[in-house]
């Protein structure tokens, strides 16, 4: 039997491999980036596609762009099932709405994606055959359908002449329609709307046919309220033996449906919020501009607010959207009268705008407006901007990519006080091309074994004893060497990516612990880090036991350190995570105690078992007092909630002895161990008991 064939829509390549190795069993799988690569691909193919798995968050042609524009075409009728991180009851009400068959979430559990997937397509097909075979008792209805959905038909016969007008029409049309002959538009001049007529003279050009057709075309025709209404002008042609034998034209009064679609396109047109072009429009406008204008450079800008989320906090959502609004009238005002200027706002607190690049002191002149207009603002905050710009000499990059570019520079601005606007350049994008390079080798590096664990020892420091340790990840890549943690693991915590290294880390230090096991090395506990994407795969925990259970650890061996800003951003689905594993008996690690704004409050939502503070903790000389106070403090209150304490980055032997006096014994710090190679971890712990002998 054929394979079916599905469609993957994701604007992330990894995401379409991986739904392309998931179904290709099932499927043929077709790939498109993102909603309007997909309509492409839909009308290659001819709308022989039997189901779509459509990611909803795409930056240009997103997945709701998609699921509008589907429903206009002859296509709408195939399953769209959504991938989603989001699996809330609003979130799944809202998809259904817009036309989705069905969702599943992100990231995938394979063998339940795949049946999912399945049973989706099976029930559709089955609904599908219910409806055929259901079709014939419905003939005897068709006049009151005709009625109920604002049609009438007209028929003509070749082989007689004749042409019958069904009596429906007078319920619709302004004048005698008897009179007309369908086949000579002259006849309906002043029934069709005249810009119209052409359209409709080459619709009826039947020139030179053998087979049978059916062909469509939108018209306005005077209706009884002798006003013009959209019609859905339907033509059949019958073929028998190569002789045209009936024609059958349908007339569908779409008015209401095309007033809706206007309206539509109006609103899919801009941000609702504030009023302002929305991203897709901006990108589809500008890049028209640009490839009218070769000759002409551009500033694509991208800008947002600093501290927007303190803002809301601290006034509410209601200002939060006030200054939101304030920005767009500013931003309008400022761009509109700019030929060839475009402007939209992007998601949040985020806009961007475009301008012909005449010299940088113009473009600064125009953001020092936008600044000084936003200062004006009457809150009792001080609103920043930062800006990230590109400038575009030519139409090589598409508008998305230079947005990207412009984004690529902002993030240079971030927590920057000298400057808040920062250029695209020649060292950001050499940045770029490194992290392009990372992303294009990261699933060949995992799969050629290239990730290695490094663990550094964490010791009691009364007797320098090693008591477990953390397993950190390096990149070994066979050309370039060491690969610093700094360099991937933020670009793999942005492309979701750290959850499949995750996986592999917590694998792979359990078979390293069976192995210790195996050769009668004493096996210390090792402590793993959870990052943030982890916490939306609603298979972590389940996951972690199967890992661990598979090599047959007992579970007080492997810990799990979780960063104190994962507390402050998710403190719901790490209220549970926690819960979970304590209950699972394993051991939960705040790591980098201190280090956020909210580290006291977290202490109190969440039972941790064990609190690792963050080096800036540490005094940084013995005569440091003040930060000496608020370390014991800490230790103090640590010790009266019977939590262990594990001191990071300790240095030098006045640190560890200051330590040891206020009462914490455990750390980690170059002054005993820096991260190492687990065969060097293995000398260490052989070394150790040797002199314990």
């Amino acid at each position: 039997m054929d394979k079916r064939t599905l469609l993957a829509v994701d604007d992330a390549e990894i995401n379409r491999k991986i739904l392309s190795k998931l179904f290709s069993n099932d499927f043929d799988v077709l790939e498109a980036c993102d909603g309007k690569e997909a309509l492409d691909v839909i009308n290659e193919h001819d709308g022989n596609i039997d189901i779509i798995v459509l990611d909803i968050i795409m930056p240009e042609y997103d997945g709701f762009y998609f699921l509008e524009k589907i429903k206009e075409t002859e296509f709408a009728s195939i399953p769209v099932v959504i991938a989603t991180t989001d699996n809330s009851p609003e979130a799944e009400n809202r998809l259904l709405d817009l036309g989705a068959t069905d969702l599943i979430y992100k990231p995938f559990n394979p063998q339940n994606a795949v049946k999912k997937v399945n049973a989706i397509l099976a029930r559709y097909e089955a609904e599908n055959q219910r409806i055929k075979s259901t079709a014939s008792s419905l003939e005897d209805r068709h006049s009151i359908v005709m009625r109920q959905t604002n049609t009438f038909s007209a028929e003509y016969n070749f082989l007689t002449g004749k042409t019958f007008i069904d009596p429906e029409y007078s319920n619709y049309v302004h004048r005698d329609f008897c009179n007309i002959d369908i086949f000579d538009p002259t006849t309906m001049i002043g029934l069709i709307y005249r810009p119209d007529l052409d359209a409709v003279i080459s619709f009826l050009n039947l020139g030179d046919i053998h087979e049978t057709i059916q062909k469509y075309i939108n018209i306005r025709i005077l209706t009884d309220n002798n006003i013009y209404e959209w019609f859905r002008l339907a033509l059949t042609i019958h073929i028998e033996n190569g002789i045209k034998t009936r024609a059958i034209l349908t007339f569908n009064n779409i008015n209401n449906e095309m007033e809706a679609i206007k309206k539509l396109e109006i609103f899919s047109s801009i941000d609702r919020l504030t009023k302002i072009p929305n991203r897709n429009t901006f990108v589809e406008k500008t890049q028209t501009i640009i490839e009218a204008n070769p000759e002409t450079k551009f500033a694509i800008v991208r800008f947002d607010i600093e501290s927007f989320k303190i803002i809301n906090q601290l006034f509410g959502t209601s200002e939060g959207d006030s200054i939101l609004k304030f920005i767009a009238v500013k931003l309008q005002e400022i761009i509109e009268p700019i030929k060839n200027g475009t402007y939209c706002r992007i998601t949040s607190d985020l806009f961007a705008f475009s301008i012909p690049y005449e010299s940088e002191e113009l473009l600064n002149s125009i953001i020092d407006t936008l600044v000084a207009a936003v200062k004006m603002y009457p809150l009792n905050f001080d609103i920043t901007l930062s800006f990230g710009i590109y400038i575009a000499e030519n139409s090589e990059y598409s508008v998305r990519h230079m947005l990207d570019r412009a984004g690529v520079a902002q993030k240079a601005t971030k927590n920057n006080y000298k400057s808040h606007v920062s250029y695209f350049d020649e060292a950001l994008r050499e940045q770029e091309e490194i992290e392009i390079t990372i992303v294009s080798e990261m699933k060949r590096a995992l799969e050629n074994g290239e990730f290695k664990i490094y663990l550094q020892p964490k010791v009691d420091m009364r007797t320098g004893e090693i008591i477990g340790s953390e397993a950190l990840v390096r990149w070994v890549h066979p050309e370039k060497g060491l690969i610093s943690p700094r360099s991937f693991i933020p670009i793999f915590e942005n492309n979701g990516f750290i959850t499949e290294l995750d996986y592999y880390i917590f694998a792979t230090v359990s078979k390293q612990l069976d192995k210790w096991r195996s050769e009668g090395i004493p096996i210390l506990p090792v402590s793993v880090n959870v990052s943030r994407a982890d916490l939306y795969d609603p298979n972590l925990f389940p996951n972690i036991v199967k890992i661990v259970d598979t090599y047959n650890i007992p579970h007080e061996f492997i810990e799990f350190e979780l960063t104190e800003s994962s507390f402050i951003s998710d403190n719901h689905k790490l209220v549970e995570l926690t819960y979970n594993l304590q209950k699972g008996g394993f051991h939960v690690l705040m790591d980098d105690f201190g280090s956020g704004y909210s580290s006291l409050n977290s202490l109190k939502d969440i039972k941790v078992d064990v609190l690792k503070i963050d080096i800036n903790f540490l005094p940084t000389s013995t005569s440091d007092e003040r930060a000496g106070k608020i370390l014991t403090s800490v230790v103090s209150m640590a010790n009266a909630l019977d939590l262990k304490v594990v001191v990071e980055g300790v240095e030098t032997r006045d640190q560890a002895d200051f330590l040891i006096s206020i009462g914490a014994y455990e750390a980690q710090g170059y002054y005993f161990f820096r991260p190492m190679p687990v065969e060097e971890y293995e000398v260490a712990l052989k070394k150790q008991l040797e002199a314990k002998k």
